[in-house]
Order: structure tokens, then sequence, then C-alpha cells
């Protein structure tokens, strides 16, 4: 289900400026006229390339060039930061995410050089989701904690809403739908507090994507009804069949099928009228797939051929594979056979294109790493070549002035010898030694010179330059995976059925075939795992063969239990396609989520994230995470090994294992 982004650019400065309702031509008007202030005419192409960005991204950035030229040309950073802004959008729109990148590395900049902490958090919020398009999820939740440490400094709460928001997305991606859920209920707080109708609706959208996602559809229903409510108000009709579209599915799930197909009707409309053909491609699979719940397979093969030939003339890949899946099940319900191979064939190739897209985001972020690191090293090098240059110009000036004191001292022990040689020793007393005048007025200025030698100058205490190095971990080099299942609808089936031997049985079974366990947390309802794989083996199959197992263990604990209820909920869950090969119970959700860590750095914060899982978001299972007894984490801290030997990531990264 589509969440809603939160987008943190800041145009207060220009919308503030132009009227409420300014319409294209009298915009026009202004940037043409060169007669008009030159602020004027940046605010007005600013809001028409912020407008034309969102539905011909290569009009507003076309647009945005000429803002930025303009901007340079007079010297206005706010203008800058704002034509580079829309570029990072407009290139991210259009999946050139290493454009999209550098445009906000210069957003960056611009926001540092102006002081203006308030745009830096907003840029790296916006870096969060470029990172989040290129599946680099570490990256954009890091890059969101930035935004948020920024925002509670400024006290900024708008700023931070945004934030929560979008680390509820991450949060949803990452298959973390409790703490998905946390930030969504953080960021709705605020925009209520805040009177905020549009972020209020978009939140509310968001939580009910994540209640439904969760099995708690009536509140789902609750949420998007109220997020529909605001969006009427503000006029905003693509929001708006967005939210009948996710009633649809709401309704369609309570087994309310006339008010489902009714909410999906009127989405249709709605997203007919905005032109958003990537929307109504996702409604008509909704309709397909509803209907082919109520047994309706003729209607539901129109519904998603529509929908095919939307995808396929928008070249819109994701909804042409689930268009085609209906479409599959569509043609083997009606007995043709021949049309349901040819879906078939439609699904696998753009699968295909799809993995291959994927691997060429991977290939991407693996080039982006490659450079950050070698800028790192160059910044490193620069750094220590400045720290040189400052400490040898620190020592060449205490130098010449301790030659200037020394000069300054021999002076004075000519004066006081040619005192003492003119002037007698007062009776008993004892004459001076020369030697001993020398050290003494030495002492005094604090330099002890050396027999026959320059002054000793001590060495000045400069701080280290902390430095991190990144060992890459090349694809096809036994990478480390984080993986993650999860219980069907989010219920504690590990919890109640007490399932942490099998899942322990399972992880020893996968280290006796030669994958290394480095790191691991088994919750109430899903498991996180950090493994390495040996070569020649599949992740998936792995997991899917386990979730296998473990699904017939709590069917089997269930039925033993008598706890009838549940296993009519689990059987109540079982697809259609899925029944018809011979599945009872939907224990697990289908898909697993599967990642590679390329990277130390990744692998690390993988690691730190499965070990903060017990006491973070609603979870408290323990004091402190590191007693929580189903967890990896007391072998990294205490060197104490639990159910399952672990390898520690020290090893596997060092090339030991």
């Amino acid at each position: 289900m589509r969440r809603v982004v939160a987008l943190v650019l800041l145009l207060g400065s220009v919308l503030a400026a132009m009227p409420v309702h300014a319409q294209p031509d009298s915009l026009w008007r202004v940037w043409k006229d060169p007669h008009q202030p030159d602020s004027a005419r940046l605010k007005a192409m600013q809001a028409l390339a912020w407008r034309a960005v969102f539905e011909r991204p290569d009009s507003g950035m076309a647009l945005a060039e000429e803002q930025l030229a303009l901007a340079v040309q007079v010297g206005d950073a706010r203008a800058r930061y704002e034509a580079h802004t829309t570029l990072a959008v407009g290139s991210s729109m259009k999946s050139d995410y290493a454009a999209a990148l550098e445009h906000l590395q210069h957003c960056l900049g611009i926001a540092r050089e102006m002081h203006d902490a308030k745009r830096e958090a907003n840029t790296y919020s916006n870096l969060s989701n470029v990172y989040r398009s290129l599946g680099d999820l570490p990256t954009a939740l890091e890059q969101l904690q930035r935004s948020l440490r920024i925002d509670t400094e400024l006290g900024n709460t708008e700023g931070l809403a945004g934030t929560y928001n979008n680390i509820g997305n991450v949060h949803t991606e990452l298959h973390d739908l409790p703490n998905a859920l946390a930030n969504y209920e953080k960021s709705a707080a605020l925009y209520e507090k805040l009177d905020l109708i549009k972020g209020r609706a978009q939140a509310l959208m968001n939580l009910g994507a994540t209640h439904l996602d969760m099995g708690a559809r009536a509140q789902a229903q609750d949420e998007f009804l109220h997020s529909l409510a605001l969006y009427r108000t503000m006029g905003r009709k693509l929001e708006m069949g967005m939210a009948f579209n996710n009633l649809g599915r709401t309704y369609g799930e309570l087994g309310r099928s006339t008010e489902a197909f009714a909410a999906l009707d009127s989405a249709k409309v709605l997203f007919t009228a905005v032109g958003s053909g990537k929307q109504l491609a996702r409604n008509l699979y909704y309709r397909g797939t509803l209907l082919l719940q109520e047994g309706h397979a003729a209607d539901a093969r129109k519904a998603c051929e529509e929908g095919l030939r939307t995808a396929r003339d928008l070249g819109l890949d994701l909804q042409r594979k689930e268009c085609s899946a209906c479409l599959m099940d569509a043609y083997e319900r009606l007995g043709d056979l021949a049309q349901a191979f040819r879906a078939q064939k439609e699904f696998m190739e753009v699968s295909d294109s799809l993995d291959q897209r994927n691997n060429a985001k991977e290939v991407l972020r693996l080039e982006m790493l490659r450079q950050f690191q070698q800028q790192q090293i160059a910044d490193s090098l620069a750094a220590e070549r400045a720290r040189f240059a400052m400490e040898l110009a620190y020592r060449e000036q205490l130098g010449r002035e301790q030659q200037r004191r020394n000069l300054l001292l021999g002076g004075g022990v000519v004066l006081v010898l040619l005192a003492g040689g003119l002037s007698p020793s007062p009776a008993g007393s004892p004459s001076r030694d020369p030697a001993v005048s020398i050290e003494y007025l030495s002492s005094r200025v604090h330099c002890v010179r050396p027999a026959g030698g320059m002054p000793l100058v001590p060495a000045i205490p400069f701080p280290p330059i902390d430095r991190m190095t990144l060992r890459a971990l090349h694809p096809g080099e036994r990478d480390i995976y984080f993986c993650t299942f999860t219980c069907w609808e989010w219920l504690p089936l590990i919890a109640e059925t007490k399932l942490h031997d099998a899942v322990y049985k399972w992880m020893n079974g996968a280290i006796t075939r030669g994958y290394a366990i480095v790191g691991y947390v088994i919750m109430p309802n899903h498991v996180h795992v950090l493994l390495q794989a040996p070569e020649g083996h599949r992740i998936n199959t792995l997991l899917s063969n386990g979730k296998r197992f473990l699904a017939y263990a709590v069917v089997q604990r269930l039925e033993a239990a008598g706890n009838h209820a549940l296993l009519a909920r689990l059987a109540q869950a079982v697809r259609p396609g899925d029944r018809k090969r011979g599945q009872k119970h939907r224990v697990f959700t289908t898909s697993s989520d599967i990642q590679p860590c390329r990277d130390a750095a990744t692998v690390h914060r993988m690691l730190a994230y499965v070990h903060a899982n017990p006491v973070s978001g609603k979870w408290s299972l323990a004091d402190d995470a590191v007693d929580y007894p189903h967890s990896s984490l007391a072998f990294y801290e205490r060197e104490v090994q639990g159910m399952v030997p672990v390898t520690h990531v020290d090893r596997v990264l060092g090339g030991e294992v």
C-alpha cells in the first residue's frame, strides 16, 4: 500500500509572497517582466517549477534550470537552494538518483553557507527519500536521524512531524510495522498540535495503511474516512482518490463488498479526472482482486486487462506485475490455460525487469559508496596535510621567538658578568658561578638550552583525526544478509506457541549447512537475523524452507493447545490460489525481507538495529536489551553464547570465516 512521503522543502518565503491562488499566467507575466525585482521573478519561477515537476518532471526541471541561472547571476542563495531542490525532486522522479543526490549535496552546502539549520534539516530528510528509493534503508534512516536532531534543537515542530512520518516509511519497508506505527503516531500528534490539515490528513492515511497491514481493519477504516474528509475540505482530488482506494481494499477485507466497489468507483472517477494513470492502474488491480474474491472471474479479467493496458502505456512495471498476476489467476479460473500462460509469461518478464532495475540501483549505490570512500580518504589526507602545515608553522614561529629571547638572555648574561667583574663581591659572600647564573636566568623564561644548540621546542599536542575504514563486501564474496520474516497480520504467534526452540533449531540447521549467524533477535511476532551464506546457496530458499518448517510447528502447537479460534483465523487468511496448492493455514507473510549488507558500516548499523528491537518502539521486553534472552547481544556484550553459536561480526568482516 502506498505511503505518503512528507516533502519538507522550505518554501515559506515563496508561498508567502505569492497570492494563495496565483495562476500560471500571472506567474509567467512576473517572470517575463525584466522590470520586476529579481526576487519577485525568482519566486514566480519557483512556484511554476515546483507545480510542474510533479506532473511533468522534464518541464519542471527546465524551469528550475532557468531559475538557477538567474539566482547564480544575482547572488540569491535562497533561490539557488530552492532550484536545486526542485531539480533533485525531478531527477528522483526520473530515477536518476545520482543526479538527485548531487543536487541535494548542493542544497546542503548552500544551507550551511546561509547558516540556515532549518533548511539543512530539510535537506537531510530529502536525502533520506533518495536513499530509500535506492533501497539503502540504513543510510536513509541515518539521514532522518540527523534531521531529527537539528529540528529538535530548533524546536521546529512541523519539521519534526514530517521527519517522523518519513522514519515511519523506512520502518514500513523494513517490515517493522510496530516501529512504523509509533513514528506515524508521533507525526499525527504533532500535526494535530499544529492544526495543519494537510499534515493531519497525510498522517491519518499512513496510520490507516499500517493498521490495515497489521489486521486492525476497523481502525484503518476510521482513519481513512477521517483522512478523506480532510482532503475533501482542501479539494485534493488525487489524495481523495487514494483514500477511496484504501477504503475499497479495507471494505473488501471486512467482507463489505458493496461498499468496497462503491469506494473503488469513486476513486476511479477522481483518478480519471486528475489524469493519474499510475493510481488508476492500482485501482483496477484492487478491483480485479476483489472480483476474484467474490468469484467473478470474467469481470476480474476485464478489470485486470484494463489495468494492464494502462500500466503498459505508462511504463509502470510494478503495476504491470500486479495486474498480470491478477489476470493469470482470472484466466486459470475461467479455464483458459493458454491465456493464463501468456499472462504468466508477462508476469515473469516484468519481474525480471524489476530485478534488473533493482540490481542497477544496487550497482549505483555501491558506486556512490566507492566515491564516498575515495572522498573520505582525500578529505582525511587534506586534513592531515593542513594539520602538519599548521604544526610546522607554529614550530617555526615558536623557534623564532625563542631565538629572540635567547639573544636578550645572552645580552643580560653579559651585563651580569660585566657587573660582577666591576663590582667586588660583598665580604663573606661566595662568588657567583656564571653557569649557575645562566641556568637560573634561563629557567625564568621557561627555556632550558641544551649545550651548544638551539632551544628545545616542546611538541604541540594536536587532537587526533578520527578515521573510519570501510571494507567493501563485493557481490559474490559471501555477502552478509539482513533477513526478516513476520507472522501473518503481526500476530504474536511466536510468543503464543513458545516457538523459540524451533527457531533455534532452524538456525542451528543453517549453521550445519555452512551458514554463519552474525546476529539475531526473536521477537513475539517476527525474527531478524544477520547471516553469511556459503557460496552457491540461496538465502530465499533457506528462509522459505524455514518458514514452512516453523509454520507446521505453530499449527501443531495451536492444535495441541486447543486454540481453535486462532487456527480458524489463520485458515480464513489463506488465499484461494494457495488453498488450491494445499495450504491450510497462513502463519507467516508471504514475502521475506532479504537485504545484502555490502560494507562494514551497513553491517554494524543493521546489527545495532537488530539488538535494539526488544526495547524499541512499543516493545519493553527487558529493562536492558542485553538481558533479553532471545538475542545475540549478550554474546557481543558479555561473551556469552546462547542457544545458537554466533560468529563475531569482526571475524566475518576480517575474512576469517
